[in-house]
């Protein structure tokens, strides 16, 4: 599922949707990671705002989140 919206602040924000989006569709993941005041669970959507040039990650890729690894960095593919 994907959902377009026109901010990211505010009750119909993207940041206020992804919280209640998770709570219904992957309510008590069995793993999740906490980063940056949010969490993450495998099967989540997550897109990368941000240019990693060392990782060869760019804006707007999406990827879904997989697992941890030992060190509890979130892996997604």
């Amino acid at each position: 599922m994907q959902v377009l919206c026109p901010m990211a602040r505010g009750g119909c924000g993207s940041r206020s949707l992804n919280i209640e989006l998770q709570k219904l569709l992957n309510p008590d993941p069995a793993e999740q990671v906490e980063r940056f005041g949010w969490r993450f669970a495998p099967g989540d959507k997550v897109m990368q705002i941000a240019n990693d040039y060392e990782k060869e990650v760019f804006n707007r890729r999406l990827r879904y989140r997989q697992g941890s690894d030992r060190q509890g960095s979130a892996k997604a593919v």
